[in-house]
């Protein structure tokens, strides 16, 4: 029982308030309101058909700007994925100019040659497991790309010399006791490096190569985001523009159902 009365307390509370707004809506005599002759009904779908116009005037002009927001922000979104890309490539062509690669020969302390590089080491380091021997410090790492190597045995009488000059940078001379091992030994190293310098040239060009073309893809990519950008700038300028108007024009629209409503009913709804 107490269930079924507080139900028809909430329906006489609820109910008027509903009435209420709805009269708020369409405010005239109950005749056109209820829309109960053929005139009243007319009047009372126009008010309504009216309100529907411009309600949808608004929402797909609205809709449309949206559209264009979002494909202008998809769009840009492609291009940023696009330099990143591009980016993270020219990284790791960077990051395998600077690789050592695998060791070549025997070094000849403190030199060590790699297949990209030549090692100038120094004290060792412990090594990086649990019972892993102590492994040379590098010290210094020369690019073969445009390096100098020459062997110098004719200066002095008891001592034979490696002479490395980096490309751009000052020449470092290794000396070596001369015996017959170590002058064969130098010996054989230089020619070495020099031949690893002629090797690693391939290697050095196709990495030039693949960072030149990816430059160009990457300012291409910027080039084509600023297009992008302006592009969706004009578009969501001319939506907003339509939006503008399309406002004016759904007020317009819901102005002049609102007057033949007031010409009809006699009164004018209060939104």
């Amino acid at each position: 029982m107490g269930k079924i009365v507080d139900l028809l307390v909430l329906l006489l509370t609820v109910l008027p308030a509903y009435g209420l707004v709805w009269w708020l809506r369409h405010p005239g005599p109950p005749a056109y309101a209820l829309g109960l002759g053929p005139k009243e009904r007319e009047a009372l779908g126009n008010l309504r058909a009216g309100r529907k116009e411009s309600k949808g005037i608004r929402d797909a002009a609205r809709a449309a700007l949206r559209t264009v927001q979002q494909r202008a922000a998809e769009d840009l979104r492609l291009c940023d994925e696009r330099l990143h890309a591009l980016q993270r490539k020219r990284e790791s062509v960077w990051q395998e100019a600077h690789e050592y690669g695998a060791q070549v020969g025997e070094p000849l302390w403190p030199l060590r040659l790699h297949e990209h590089a030549l090692l100038i080491l120094g004290g060792e380091v412990a090594g990086a497991l649990p019972g892993q021997e102590p492994q040379p410090q590098v010290v210094e790492a020369l690019a073969l790309d445009g390096l100098h190597a020459a062997l110098d045995s004719r200066s002095l009488h008891h001592v034979l010399c490696i002479r490395l000059t980096p490309a751009g940078g000052k020449e470092q001379t290794f000396r070596y006791q001369r015996t017959l091992e170590s002058e064969v030994a130098a010996d054989a190293f230089v020619v070495a490096v020099r031949g690893q310098i002629h090797e690693d040239q391939p290697f050095r060009d196709h990495l030039r190569a693949e960072d030149g073309r990816l430059a160009a893809e990457a300012k291409q990519a910027e080039a084509d985001r600023t297009r992008v950008q302006d592009s969706g700038s004009n578009e969501i300028a001319e939506a907003e523009k339509n939006l503008t108007a399309a406002i004016a024009l759904a007020r317009a629209v819901r102005g002049k159902a609102y007057d033949n409503w007031q010409q009809d009913a006699g009164r004018r709804p209060f939104w």
